[in-house]
């Protein structure tokens, strides 16, 4: 699903497909189908691959519903990852390669990609803005450690934010070599 939205943008409708096998990105696009202004105008088949979980009712208790709860997990923290990437936008998206129901050890094979867009500006300040957090965060953290050779390093990724997109009450908090970086 993650590589369709990133490769079209904003879909206008969108099928699952429990057992599609086809490849994503070049067979999912079907014909544009006439809803004005919801998407781009096209509807995209997505093969969802093996479920993670597999059980029946009579199976809702013992071992197989041990395995499967494993697997539920493993995908969930996957999945929340992508949608925390999302929700920062940064587009990068793992996913699983080889999934055998109910059996968490094969949720181990990890495909993922990044995804970037050759038009000016595109993305970037959303991206900016979410490294901004981070590095303030990591130099609080670095400072409070008293890692002054890891805060040299990254001092310099602050000339991409502007001074007055960060609160004077967190400046005065930064290093000096934070501070000194900021445009």
């Amino acid at each position: 699903m993650w590589l369709l939205r990133y490769q079209f943008g904003l879909m206008t409708e969108i099928e699952l497909c429990p057992d599609a096998r086809h490849d994503p990105l070049r067979k999912s696009r079907r014909a544009r189908i006439d809803k004005k202004g919801k998407g781009d105008g096209y509807s995209y088949r997505v093969p969802l691959g093996n479920p993670v979980v597999d059980v029946t009712v009579p199976e809702l208790e013992g071992e197989k519903l041990d395995k499967a709860r494993e697997a539920m997990t493993v995908a969930i923290r996957l999945e929340q990852a992508n949608i925390t990437y999302r929700r920062l936008g940064v587009h990068v998206a793992s996913w699983f390669t080889d999934i055998v129901p109910n059996d968490a050890t094969s949720l181990a094979t990890v495909g993922g990609s990044f995804f970037w867009n050759s038009t000016p500006s595109q993305n970037v300040g959303g991206q900016i803005d979410a490294l901004k957090n981070i590095g303030i965060t990591l130099a609080l953290n670095l400072d409070a450690q008293g890692q002054t050779a890891a805060i040299a390093d990254l001092a310099p990724v602050f000339k991409f934010f502007k001074k007055q997109t960060i609160p004077a009450w967190i400046q005065s908090k930064l290093p000096a070599a934070i501070q000194a970086n900021l445009v």
